[in-house]
């Protein structure tokens, strides 16, 4: 779960390394995976990219630090809290995703781009567990 002020890794080549939750969208006080948040990126390993420091950004969770059940019984859960970054208008700043993706983030709809926008993402990873 991610609540505000949550520190986040970004697992894409956007050039930042950490981020951190300012708002949670939605009903909900928390987020779980698959959800929108805004996110301030906060350390960089590489400042030639389009970000900047201390911007505002759009994130959706890959994965938490927190026990997640599937409809199997199987529990699992990641190191640390992961984010991809988006632009207010919902462009994706990186070409790559490091790292795995979940099935459950597969299973979420997204109201405001459909399918199209969703089946992208995935197509951006290199594994999704």
């Amino acid at each position: 779960m991610v609540y505000k002020n949550t520190s986040l890794s970004v697992i894409d080549n956007c050039g930042a390394r950490k981020a951190k939750c300012i708002h949670v969208l939605g009903k909900l006080k928390y987020g779980k995976v698959g959800d929108l948040i805004l996110i301030v990126l906060r350390r960089f390993y590489n400042l030639q990219k389009k970000v900047k420091k201390g911007g505002i950004y759009l994130g959706i969770i890959i994965g938490t630090n927190y026990w997640t059940k599937r409809s199997n019984g199987v529990y699992y859960k990641f190191f640390n809290n992961n984010v991809i970054t988006f632009n207010l208008q919902f462009k994706f700043l990186a070409s790559r995703i490091y790292g795995i993706i979940s099935k459950e983030f597969k299973k979420k709809v997204y109201r405001f781009r459909g399918i199209r926008f969703y089946y992208k993402l995935l197509s951006f990873s290199s594994l999704v567990l």
